[in-house]
């Protein structure tokens, strides 16, 4: 009996000290790029992108993207995004950082836990044709950042590289549709 209660006793210190220390050594990110091209001039590209309740067109699950504070696609403009996973609606709270495109844009999405930081740049590959480079860095926090070093299913890299690929190639159809939709270049 005192040889389990040892043990017990044991397992109660080293499990708390054991999660103390990823929260405190662990670096709880993610960080990757991935690009895509797209059978459009930049110029489209960009007023595409850089509007961001086109998002709705291409983002599945989408339902609002309401501006919170600030002036619309101006460093600093806030927005609250709802998105319906299915079961729940979720909120996710974004911050305009940057908006120089072609150079990049960057966005600070919020939700508990986590801090999503992607930045976008478009590189003319020719007239009609434009790559896109989508960088993303996931910064977790308090138990998010233990979930995160277990790599669970669907919180690890592999699982977040899937989903930044799923939205790209939905941005390229939009994007590339977008022209056969509308007999000019406007947005």
């Amino acid at each position: 009996m005192k040889i389990a209660l040892k043990i017990l006793i044991t397992i109660l210190i080293i499990i708390p000290i054991f999660l103390l220390s990823i929260l405190l050594f662990s670096k709880g990110s993610i960080k990757y790029t991935e690009t895509i091209e797209v059978e459009q001039p930049i110029e489209l590209v960009n007023r595409l992108f850089a509007n961001i309740y086109t998002m709705k067109e291409y983002m599945p699950g989408t339902k609002e993207i309401i501006l919170t504070e600030g002036k619309d696609g101006e460093k600093g403009a806030k927005y609250k995004f709802i998105w319906d996973t299915g079961n729940e609606e979720m909120e996710i709270y974004g911050t305009l950082k940057s908006n120089n495109l072609p150079d990049s844009l960057t966005i600070l999405y919020e939700m508990p836990g986590t801090l999503n930081i992607m930045t976008q740049k478009h590189e003319r590959i020719s007239g009609y044709k434009t790559l896109v480079i989508n960088q993303q860095e996931f910064q977790f926090h308090g138990i998010m950042k233990i979930i995160a070093f277990f790599e669970p299913a669907g919180l690890n890299t592999d699982a977040f590289q899937t989903q930044t690929t799923i939205y790209l190639n939905a941005f390229k159809e939009f994007v590339e549709s977008h022209k056969r939709q509308h007999s000019n270049i406007d947005a």
